[in-house]
């Protein structure tokens, strides 16, 4: 005789929140329309919703085209390039060192689309709903607008504050009532030392277009 343990579902972020987040992995991807999109894995380490803690989420980041500044977010967020680099000019960054890094982000979730006839994308019923990081919804992970999302105090002092930064965020863990993460979620190596120059070669980032457009993945 054999047992099976209970089914807990896949371990995705299935609920809107505020989070503390290492970014675990990284590809390209060619989009629908032609282009390259930079598809980013997060590891929640901490989170407004405690269930979230430990689940991860995946999102494609464009490298030209509508909702590039998702993308500039991202590598300003991660330390890639400098907080107030010009982002109308094209660039070159290094995606290797996108690993590791932390960042904040505001989730909220959205319902799956489907293709009308006319053309727009509208949201499906029979569609789950999936987590998804919005325009100007990411920051440094010291960033005051994300004072109050609680922080794993294990990777956070492996990722210090830049200077001018305040040396530990408003409200951790303790503060917000998170329970901590699993033993599995404990750092092993140190992150990435902060870059605090535009890497030179890697991969081309244009500049944005006139404006943002949604994207439907």
């Amino acid at each position: 005789m054999i047992s099976v343990n209970g089914d807990e579902g896949a371990r995705f972020v299935d609920c809107a929140c505020d989070a503390h987040c290492m970014i675990d992995d990284y590809s390209l991807e060619a989009s629908s329309k032609g282009g390259t999109n930079l598809k980013v894995t997060f590891n929640l380490l901490g989170a407004t919703d405690r269930a979230q803690v430990g689940k991860s989420m995946s999102q494609l980041f464009p490298l030209d085209g509508g909702g590039i500044s998702k993308t500039w977010d991202l590598i300003e967020a991660a330390r890639i390039v400098p907080r107030g680099t010009n982002r109308k000019q094209a660039m070159n960054f290094d995606e290797t060192l996108l690993k590791g890094r932390q960042v904040c982000a505001k989730i909220h979730l959205e319902r799956g689309q489907t293709l009308g006839a006319d053309g727009k994308y509208y949201d499906d019923p029979g569609k789950p709903e999936y987590a998804r990081i919005g325009f100007n919804a990411l920051g440094d992970v010291y960033d005051q607008k994300f004072a109050a999302a609680p922080k794993d105090p294990n990777f956070l002092a492996l990722w210090p504050p830049l200077p001018g930064q305040s040396a530990a965020p408003a409200v951790g863990q303790a503060a917000a009532g998170q329970a901590a993460p699993p033993q599995s979620q404990q750092p092993k190596t140190a992150a990435p030392a902060p870059q605090q120059a535009p890497p030179q070669q890697g991969l081309p980032l244009s500049g944005p277009p006139s404006g943002d457009v949604s994207m439907n993945w």
